[in-house]
């Protein structure tokens, strides 16, 4: 029998991505983990796995269903996408890492012969969301020499 759609976790509440698992069935289990750069409870293992378990078909449907989930809530510890900064001229990491701790910035500089007129590298801070602040201002850069 199968199971009714499979619930998805707020992703904004709990950092948790949307499952794969969408054709389950009764007594199987749907399978979630964090969204990149987050943790449960700062494991390796960040799996959260709900079961279609109730043997009582829903009516009129005739399908299970899944019980109320209490959605755990995933820890960000780090952003893993570095976004592209639109300037007059192309910027590159500094600090070719990722992913960068939550409260740490990654930071950006000018091709050889170019300087930003705010300073010699641009840093976007990692925010406790997982993303990276949104650059603020006009980036505009002047050449050197």
């Amino acid at each position: 029998m199968s199971c009714e759609p499979t619930p998805q976790p707020d992703q904004a509440s709990y950092n948790m991505a949307d499952t794969t698992d969408v054709s389950i069935r009764e007594f199987e289990t749907a399978t979630f983990s964090c969204k990149p750069g987050a943790t449960l409870n700062g494991e390796t293992d960040d799996i959260f796995s709900i079961e279609c378990d109730n043997p009582t078909p829903t009516p009129p449907t005739g399908q299970g269903t899944f019980s109320a989930v209490s959605w755990p809530t995933c820890t960000v510890e780090a952003c893993v996408g570095a976004p592209a900064i639109a300037a007059n001229a192309d910027l590159s990491a500094v600090d070719g890492a990722v992913p960068v701790p939550v409260g740490q910035h990654r930071h950006y500089k000018c091709p050889d012969g170019q300087v930003l007129t705010s300073g010699a590298t641009y840093a976007l801070e990692c925010l406790p969301t997982g993303d990276f602040a949104t650059p603020t201002g006009r980036l505009s850069t002047s050449y050197v020499g």
